[in-house]
């Protein structure tokens, strides 16, 4: 007889090449005609938008700096969005939109290791310059920067993975350790998924397709 794995645990990786995102030798596409800014947007959790400020203010506008430091902001973009991907897989989630993750390091572990946190995007968060500005500038830590409610009748509205993020060359590479997601988020994700079908009902009606 052969014994189960004992722990509902689940693992996703996740592969980036750094230069599709940001080519450090030659920063050019990343600016022009605000190409990177319009990446980011539809990658990029507010939480990811306030470390990305915080450790390069200058991300916008790399050409002309030092290569090593463009050669850094494009493997910090490729890790993050490695581990999205990573995360999409280990929660089995398709539903989860790149703007449903971003990544902090362990609250209150006093170690840098990072893990990737999940919330259902309902309300969406419009990119405004001015007010990521100030929050990155805040003292407070930027995995502060959420929704929802504390306390014990609070509905579970995050969950939280373990992150394993590495560097080789000009790839970044994530790992991520799961347990399944919450029913609450589960929840989320079934309306989300209503709400995609209504619409794609309407379409159909619309152009004169059987649904």
């Amino acid at each position: 007889m052969r014994a189960p794995f004992p722990y509902a645990l689940t693992i996703g990786t996740d592969i980036s090449h750094a230069r599709r995102i940001l080519d450090w030798s030659n920063p050019t596409r990343f600016e022009h005609n605000s190409y990177g800014l319009s990446l980011l947007k539809r990658v990029f959790h507010q939480n990811d938008f306030i470390q990305l400020q915080r450790r390069y203010p200058w991300w916008q506008r790399p050409r002309g700096l030092p290569e090593a430091n463009v050669r850094s902001l494009s493997l910090f973009l490729a890790g993050r969005w490695a581990a999205k991907e990573a995360a999409k897989k280990a929660w089995r989630a398709d539903l989860l939109g790149w703007r449903d993750l971003w990544v902090e390091t362990a609250a209150g572990s006093g170690s840098v290791a990072p893990e990737i946190v999940c919330r259902v995007n309902r309300n969406g968060w419009n990119f405004d310059e001015d007010e990521l500005l100030k929050l990155a500038g805040e003292d407070v830590a930027a995995d502060n920067v959420r929704g929802g409610q504390e306390g014990e009748t609070a509905v579970v509205d995050e969950q939280v993975a373990r992150l394993s993020i590495s560097h080789d060359g000009e790839y970044a590479i994530a790992a991520v350790l799961a347990t399944p997601l919450h029913a609450s988020i589960l929840t989320d994700l079934k309306q989300r998924q209503a709400e995609v079908d209504l619409r794609m009902r309407m379409i159909m009606e619309s152009s004169g397709q059987p649904s």
